[in-house]
Protein backbone atom coordinates (compact mmCIF):
# COMPACT_ATOMS: atom_id res chain seq x y z
CA UNK A 1 0.00 0.00 0.00
CA UNK A 2 2.06 2.92 1.25
CA UNK A 3 5.77 2.23 1.12
CA UNK A 4 7.41 4.68 3.50
CA UNK A 5 10.97 5.85 3.13
CA UNK A 6 12.31 6.34 6.64
CA UNK A 7 15.22 8.66 7.16
CA UNK A 8 17.30 7.53 10.11
CA UNK A 9 19.71 10.30 11.10
CA UNK A 10 21.36 8.69 14.14
CA UNK A 11 24.60 8.10 12.25
CA UNK A 12 24.63 11.72 11.14
CA UNK A 13 24.81 12.78 14.79
CA UNK A 14 27.53 10.22 15.44
CA UNK A 15 29.44 11.76 12.52
CA UNK A 16 29.32 15.15 14.24
CA UNK A 17 30.31 13.59 17.57
CA UNK A 18 33.30 11.75 16.12
CA UNK A 19 34.54 14.90 14.40
CA UNK A 20 34.29 17.03 17.51
CA UNK A 21 35.93 14.44 19.77
CA UNK A 22 39.12 14.85 17.77
CA UNK A 23 39.53 18.39 19.09
CA UNK A 24 37.76 18.45 22.47
CA UNK A 25 37.81 16.78 25.84
CA UNK A 26 34.81 14.41 25.43
CA UNK A 27 33.77 14.91 29.06
CA UNK A 28 33.26 18.64 28.42
CA UNK A 29 31.05 18.19 25.37
CA UNK A 30 27.36 18.77 25.87
CA UNK A 31 24.25 17.38 24.29
CA UNK A 32 20.88 19.07 24.51
CA UNK A 33 17.74 16.96 24.77
CA UNK A 34 14.72 19.26 24.66
CA UNK A 35 11.71 17.98 26.57
CA UNK A 36 9.10 18.37 23.87
CA UNK A 37 5.60 17.10 23.76
CA UNK A 38 6.96 14.11 21.89
CA UNK A 39 9.03 13.09 24.89
CA UNK A 40 6.46 10.36 25.47
CA UNK A 41 8.45 8.36 22.90
CA UNK A 42 10.60 7.56 25.88
CA UNK A 43 12.28 4.44 24.51
CA UNK A 44 13.60 6.32 21.49
CA UNK A 45 15.07 9.12 23.59
CA UNK A 46 16.53 6.74 26.14
CA UNK A 47 18.38 5.00 23.35
CA UNK A 48 19.77 8.29 22.07
CA UNK A 49 20.75 9.30 25.62
CA UNK A 50 22.76 6.10 26.01
CA UNK A 51 24.50 6.69 22.68
CA UNK A 52 25.53 10.20 23.65
CA UNK A 53 26.59 9.15 27.16
CA UNK A 54 28.90 6.48 25.71
CA UNK A 55 30.41 9.14 23.46
CA UNK A 56 31.18 11.35 26.45
CA UNK A 57 28.30 13.82 26.20
CA UNK A 58 26.46 15.36 29.16
CA UNK A 59 22.72 15.95 29.16
CA UNK A 60 21.74 19.63 29.50
CA UNK A 61 18.60 21.64 28.80
CA UNK A 62 18.87 24.41 26.22
CA UNK A 63 15.37 25.62 27.05
CA UNK A 64 16.81 26.81 30.36
CA UNK A 65 19.69 28.61 28.67
CA UNK A 66 22.37 25.91 28.93
CA UNK A 67 25.02 25.87 26.23
CA UNK A 68 25.02 22.81 23.98
CA UNK A 69 26.74 21.18 21.01
CA UNK A 70 24.18 18.73 19.60
CA UNK A 71 20.41 18.88 19.89
CA UNK A 72 18.37 15.73 19.26
CA UNK A 73 14.63 16.15 18.94
CA UNK A 74 11.85 14.11 17.40
CA UNK A 75 9.81 17.22 16.75
CA UNK A 76 10.67 19.30 13.68
CA UNK A 77 11.88 22.54 15.31
CA UNK A 78 11.78 25.06 12.46
CA UNK A 79 8.04 25.65 12.04
CA UNK A 80 7.10 29.07 13.37
CA UNK A 81 3.41 28.37 13.56
CA UNK A 82 2.34 26.05 16.38
CA UNK A 83 5.94 25.49 17.41
CA UNK A 84 6.59 24.12 20.85
CA UNK A 85 7.50 27.10 23.05
CA UNK A 86 10.39 25.14 24.52
CA UNK A 87 12.25 25.82 21.28
CA UNK A 88 11.88 29.61 21.57
CA UNK A 89 14.92 30.19 23.85
CA UNK A 90 17.01 28.13 21.43
CA UNK A 91 16.08 29.89 18.19
CA UNK A 92 15.74 33.46 19.45
CA UNK A 93 19.31 34.01 18.25
CA UNK A 94 21.44 32.42 15.47
CA UNK A 95 23.02 29.05 16.13
CA UNK A 96 26.67 29.08 17.13
CA UNK A 97 29.23 27.56 14.73
CA UNK A 98 29.71 24.49 16.94
CA UNK A 99 26.01 23.68 17.35
CA UNK A 100 24.34 20.88 15.39
CA UNK A 101 20.69 19.75 15.15
CA UNK A 102 19.42 16.39 13.88
CA UNK A 103 17.10 18.20 11.44
CA UNK A 104 17.83 20.68 8.72
CA UNK A 105 15.40 23.16 7.20
CA UNK A 106 13.11 21.53 4.60
CA UNK A 107 14.09 17.98 5.52
CA UNK A 108 10.35 17.28 5.67
CA UNK A 109 10.31 17.64 1.89
CA UNK A 110 12.26 14.38 1.76
CA UNK A 111 9.97 12.44 4.07
CA UNK A 112 6.41 13.79 3.97
CA UNK A 113 4.13 11.51 1.98
CA UNK A 114 2.05 14.40 0.69
CA UNK A 115 5.15 16.03 -0.82
CA UNK A 116 6.58 12.79 -2.20
CA UNK A 117 3.34 11.73 -3.84
CA UNK A 118 2.21 15.10 -5.21
CA UNK A 119 5.62 16.10 -6.56
CA UNK A 120 6.28 12.73 -8.23
CA UNK A 121 3.08 12.09 -10.17
CA UNK A 122 5.10 11.59 -13.34
CA UNK A 123 6.46 8.31 -11.93
CA UNK A 124 4.33 5.37 -13.01
CA UNK A 125 4.64 3.59 -9.65
CA UNK A 126 3.16 6.54 -7.71
CA UNK A 127 -0.63 6.25 -7.58
CA UNK A 128 -2.68 9.41 -8.26
CA UNK A 129 -2.70 11.70 -5.23
CA UNK A 130 -4.47 14.93 -4.31
CA UNK A 131 -3.74 17.45 -1.60
CA UNK A 132 -6.78 19.11 -0.07
CA UNK A 133 -7.96 21.87 -0.18
CA UNK A 134 -5.73 22.93 -3.10
CA UNK A 135 -6.75 20.07 -5.40
CA UNK A 136 -10.42 19.53 -4.51
CA UNK A 137 -11.53 20.19 -8.09
CA UNK A 138 -9.00 17.77 -9.59
CA UNK A 139 -9.91 15.09 -7.04
CA UNK A 140 -13.64 15.35 -7.74
CA UNK A 141 -13.06 15.19 -11.49
CA UNK A 142 -10.81 12.15 -11.15
CA UNK A 143 -13.23 10.37 -8.79
CA UNK A 144 -16.18 11.11 -11.11
CA UNK A 145 -14.33 9.39 -13.95
CA UNK A 146 -13.59 6.42 -11.67
CA UNK A 147 -16.82 5.97 -9.64
CA UNK A 148 -15.84 2.55 -8.24
CA UNK A 149 -12.41 3.63 -7.07
CA UNK A 150 -11.55 3.89 -3.40
CA UNK A 151 -8.98 6.22 -1.85
CA UNK A 152 -6.72 6.34 1.16
CA UNK A 153 -7.50 9.38 3.28
CA UNK A 154 -4.77 10.71 5.56
CA UNK A 155 -4.39 13.80 7.69
CA UNK A 156 -1.23 15.74 6.90
CA UNK A 157 0.12 14.97 10.37
CA UNK A 158 0.29 11.26 9.43
CA UNK A 159 -2.82 10.31 11.36
CA UNK A 160 -6.41 9.41 10.59
CA UNK A 161 -5.73 6.90 7.80
CA UNK A 162 -8.83 5.24 6.41
CA UNK A 163 -10.32 4.03 3.12
CA UNK A 164 -13.11 6.13 1.59
CA UNK A 165 -14.93 6.77 -1.66
CA UNK A 166 -16.04 10.15 -3.00
CA UNK A 167 -19.28 10.13 -0.99
CA UNK A 168 -17.43 9.71 2.30
CA UNK A 169 -14.82 12.38 1.67
CA UNK A 170 -14.82 15.42 3.94
CA UNK A 171 -12.97 18.55 2.91
CA UNK A 172 -13.11 20.23 6.31
CA UNK A 173 -9.34 20.34 6.89
CA UNK A 174 -6.07 19.73 5.00
CA UNK A 175 -5.76 16.11 3.92
CA UNK A 176 -4.14 13.86 1.39
CA UNK A 177 -6.11 11.48 -0.80
CA UNK A 178 -4.40 8.77 -2.83
CA UNK A 179 -5.81 5.99 -4.95
CA UNK A 180 -6.00 2.80 -2.92
CA UNK A 181 -3.91 -0.10 -4.24
CA UNK A 182 -6.39 -2.94 -4.65
CA UNK A 183 -3.84 -5.77 -5.09
CA UNK A 184 -0.86 -5.02 -2.85
CA UNK A 185 2.23 -7.15 -2.36
CA UNK A 186 1.77 -9.29 0.76
CA UNK A 187 4.11 -11.29 2.97
CA UNK A 188 2.51 -13.91 5.18
CA UNK A 189 -0.78 -12.51 3.89
CA UNK A 190 -0.08 -9.11 5.50
CA UNK A 191 0.47 -5.60 4.25
CA UNK A 192 3.84 -4.14 5.20
CA UNK A 193 5.94 -1.05 4.74
CA UNK A 194 9.64 -0.87 4.08
CA UNK A 195 12.16 1.51 5.59
CA UNK A 196 15.76 2.00 4.54
CA UNK A 197 18.57 3.42 6.65
CA UNK A 198 20.58 6.30 5.24
CA UNK A 199 23.30 8.74 6.22
CA UNK A 200 23.15 12.33 5.04
CA UNK A 201 26.82 13.21 4.66
CA UNK A 202 26.33 16.64 3.12
CA UNK A 203 23.45 19.05 2.62
CA UNK A 204 25.03 21.40 0.08
CA UNK A 205 25.62 19.56 -2.14
CA UNK A 206 23.15 16.92 -1.01
CA UNK A 207 25.01 13.63 -0.55
CA UNK A 208 23.11 10.62 0.78
CA UNK A 209 24.30 7.07 1.39
CA UNK A 210 22.02 4.07 1.92
CA UNK A 211 22.97 1.08 4.02
CA UNK A 212 22.89 -1.88 1.65
CA UNK A 213 22.79 -4.67 4.22
CA UNK A 214 19.74 -3.89 6.34
CA UNK A 215 16.20 -2.54 6.10
CA UNK A 216 13.20 -2.26 8.41
CA UNK A 217 9.90 -4.05 7.84
CA UNK A 218 6.68 -3.32 9.71
CA UNK A 219 3.57 -5.45 9.29
CA UNK A 220 -0.13 -4.92 9.83
CA UNK A 221 -1.45 -6.68 12.94
CA UNK A 222 -4.01 -8.68 10.92
CA UNK A 223 -3.93 -10.48 7.58
CA UNK A 224 -5.23 -8.62 4.57
CA UNK A 225 -7.80 -11.23 3.42
CA UNK A 226 -10.72 -11.35 3.78
CA UNK A 227 -10.49 -7.61 3.31
CA UNK A 228 -12.64 -5.26 5.40
CA UNK A 229 -12.23 -1.49 4.81
CA UNK A 230 -13.69 -0.86 8.27
CA UNK A 231 -10.94 -2.87 9.93
CA UNK A 232 -7.88 -0.62 9.93
CA UNK A 233 -5.71 -3.36 11.42
CA UNK A 234 -5.71 -4.99 7.97
CA UNK A 235 -4.21 -2.04 6.10
CA UNK A 236 -2.87 0.57 8.56
CA UNK A 237 0.48 0.22 10.31
CA UNK A 238 0.50 2.05 13.64
CA UNK A 239 2.02 1.56 17.08
CA UNK A 240 0.39 -1.89 17.16
CA UNK A 241 2.29 -3.09 14.09
CA UNK A 242 3.53 -6.67 14.11
CA UNK A 243 7.29 -7.10 14.55
CA UNK A 244 8.99 -8.79 11.62
CA UNK A 245 10.21 -11.58 13.93
CA UNK A 246 6.55 -12.47 14.47
CA UNK A 247 6.09 -13.12 10.75
CA UNK A 248 6.73 -16.82 9.95
CA UNK A 249 7.94 -16.11 6.39
CA UNK A 250 10.61 -13.72 7.73
CA UNK A 251 11.47 -15.65 10.89
CA UNK A 252 12.15 -18.77 8.82
CA UNK A 253 15.25 -17.00 7.45
CA UNK A 254 16.29 -14.89 10.43
CA UNK A 255 16.09 -17.69 12.99
CA UNK A 256 17.28 -20.65 10.91
CA UNK A 257 19.99 -18.95 8.86
CA UNK A 258 20.73 -15.78 10.82
CA UNK A 259 19.68 -13.55 7.93
CA UNK A 260 19.07 -9.86 8.41
CA UNK A 261 15.58 -8.53 7.84
CA UNK A 262 16.58 -7.21 4.41
CA UNK A 263 18.24 -10.47 3.37
CA UNK A 264 15.13 -12.40 4.36
CA UNK A 265 12.95 -10.04 2.31
CA UNK A 266 15.23 -10.43 -0.71
CA UNK A 267 15.05 -14.22 -0.53
CA UNK A 268 11.24 -14.14 -0.35
CA UNK A 269 10.98 -11.79 -3.33
CA UNK A 270 13.58 -13.74 -5.32
CA UNK A 271 11.57 -16.93 -4.90
CA UNK A 272 8.54 -15.07 -6.24
CA UNK A 273 10.44 -14.10 -9.37
CA UNK A 274 11.28 -10.49 -8.54
CA UNK A 275 14.62 -8.87 -9.41
CA UNK A 276 16.19 -7.77 -6.12
CA UNK A 277 19.47 -6.53 -7.57
CA UNK A 278 18.24 -3.03 -8.48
Amino acid sequence: MWSILILVLSVLVVKFVTHRNQFNDPHKLKYCGVRTRFYSYINNLRTMNRVFERLGYVMVNASHGDDWDVMWTIEYPFLIENRNKLFDPIFERPLKPHQRINHFISITSLTNKDFLTIQNQDLDFILPSFKIPKQIKELKEFAAKNPNMTFVEKDLDNRGVRIVNLKKMKFDKPKLYQQFMEKPLLIDGRLFDLGVFIVIASVDPLRVYRYATEALLRFCPERYHPFDPNNRAKYVIEETSAHYMQIPDIAAYTEQFGYSCQRALEEILRKRGYDVTA
